[in-house]
């Protein structure tokens, strides 16, 4: 399974939610500040109206004679009743009348008496003076230190002269103010709203947009794995739809172009083999004629050997080019890996190299018997050929976590250094004036095909390690081959 780390959705989404969340933020402040500007201004035409109804009903009560002592009197209580009367009507907080130098003439606070100095009213001296002018005119709404918000309207009480001697004060009720602090926190709950809904916007587009890419990225990882059966398949008519096109016309070229070059690979190895065959049946009949010959027989020895190494050669062809076909069944590790020493202990014997295989615990494994024996063997080929006389080859095999068998070849060789690691796996790669290259590139297309990897270790002068993993259970492929080295 191939999983696709793209950067590109997160990128899309804040693409799409940091304008839309400005958008929306500066909408909403916009909206409340007009609002709030709108029912401010309604709040001012309310107070300034009951201002001035209270200030007319109260023009004739010589409200404006009213001094300290006279809140016992008939006219003040009955004036004081009917500017109660008033604020009820009117749904203000507080109707208060004051002189010109704002001493309380009549007030509904009980807690005002006449003749008391009204300080707070010193923020609205603007406001007041105008309304000693004879207009009507309203505070600005504030926030007090005590956190309550103010706004009181101002109306002038005239006398039967139309002169103006006294200023009758409405202050806003706690309702209007209620609504201005409840506009906020409705605005910020339809900004949450928008916002969330913008959200779900942005990951549906997102994901609508960024499917049919990753689609792309899995399929053009398929390609460079080395994978051109998938088929790819991307429905629209867009940009990406045409990618997608685009891609599967190249991963159709690079089947057909892979699947010649292995039918001439094939074919080649095919054509080369048949007269090696031949050749080796009459160097044996040669080598009959020529018993008595001891140093002919040595030349034809080397001619020998020179065919096998050919043969093997092509052989190696013929088993990269074909299209591996796994054939599983369970069979013991342990004595595949004694079949393999078996195998190798002649070449080993010639270098002087000591072969051993360590003890495992691993029980039977799933794979296919014959093509996992060829890829060991490719390895302890190489490990044969790397160290020196009187130099150790090791295998081992064991069970990683209940989930991976591990194969070991490991041996103190020469090494490998960076740059030839790199390439070790690769086809037709190689270090040695006679090897194909492709012992290797077989050893991995095998662990591959069996859901594994080739791991190499090595470490310069010290030798290398190969392991190949294949999972204790059938799966699809992991990780390509995993390369580590040690200077």
């Amino acid at each position: 399974m191939i999983v696709v780390n793209s950067g590109l959705k997160p990128k899309l989404i804040i693409a799409f939610l940091v304008p839309t969340a400005v958008a929306v933020s500066a909408s909403i402040v916009a909206s409340y500040l007009e609002a709030q500007k709108s029912l401010e201004s309604e709040l001012g035409e309310r107070l300034m109206v009951a201002a001035g109804s209270a200030a007319a009903a109260l023009s004739d009560d010589l409200v404006y004679d009213f001094a300290p002592g006279d809140q016992d009197t008939r006219m003040y209580k009955r004036t004081l009743r009917r500017l109660i009367d008033l604020k009820n009507a009117t749904h203000t907080a507080r109707l208060f009348a004051f002189s010109p130098g704002m001493k309380a003439l009549v007030d509904t606070d009980p807690n005002v008496e006449p003749g008391d100095v009204l300080y707070r009213l010193e923020r609205d001296k603007v406001e007041i003076h105008l309304a000693l002018e004879g207009k009507q005119v309203s505070s600005f709404l504030f926030r007090g230190k005590d956190g309550n918000l103010y706004k009181t309207g101002y109306a002038p009480i005239f006398n039967r002269e139309k002169k103006v001697l006294a200023v009758l004060g409405a202050d806003g009720s706690t309702a209007y103010f209620t609504a201005l602090s409840n506009l906020w926190k409705h605005m910020a709950v339809v900004g949450a709203v928008v916002s969330l809904l913008a959200v779900l916007t942005g990951l549906f587009v997102a994901s609508r947009l960024i499917r049919p890419i990753q689609n792309l990225v899995i399929a053009a990882k398929s390609i460079g794995s080395g994978d051109l059966e998938q088929r790819i398949e991307i429905k629209g008519g867009d940009e990406i739809a045409f990618l997608g096109k685009t891609l599967e016309e190249m991963r159709m070229e690079l089947l057909e172009r892979d699947r010649r070059m292995q039918m001439m690979l094939a074919g080649i190895a095919h054509e080369i083999r048949n007269p090696l065959g031949g050749m080796e049946l009459f160097l044996g009949i040669l080598g009959e004629e020529l018993e008595s010959s001891p140093e002919l027989l040595k030349h034809l020895e080397k001619v020998r050997n020179e065919l096998s190494s050919l043969s093997r050669i092509v052989n190696d062809f013929l088993g990269y080019a074909r299209p591996v076909r796994l054939s599983r069944k369970k069979f013991d590790l342990q004595e595949l890996l004694n079949e393999v020493k078996e195998l190798m202990r002649k070449e080993a014997a010639e270098k002087e190299v000591k072969l051993d295989i360590e003890k495992n615990d691993t029980s039977l494994v799933t794979a296919d018997q014959d093509l996992l024996k060829r890829a060991i063997l490719n390895l302890v080929k190489n490990a044969i050929q790397a160290v020196p006389s009187k130099g150790n080859v090791t295998l081992s095999a064991r069970l990683e976590d209940g989930e991976y068998y591990e194969i070991d070849v490991t041996d103190d060789g020469i090494g490998m250094d960076v740059t030839v690691l790199e390439k070790a796996t690769e086809a037709f790669f190689t270090t040695k004036p006679r090897g194909s290259g492709l012992g290797l590139a077989l050893a991995a297309k095998i662990a591959e095909e069996h859901g594994g990897r080739l791991i190499l270790r090595s470490s310069r002068s010290r030798g290398t390690r190969a392991t190949i993993r294949i999972p204790s259970k059938q799966s699809g492929n992991i990780d390509s081959r995993s390369l580590e080295a040690q200077e």
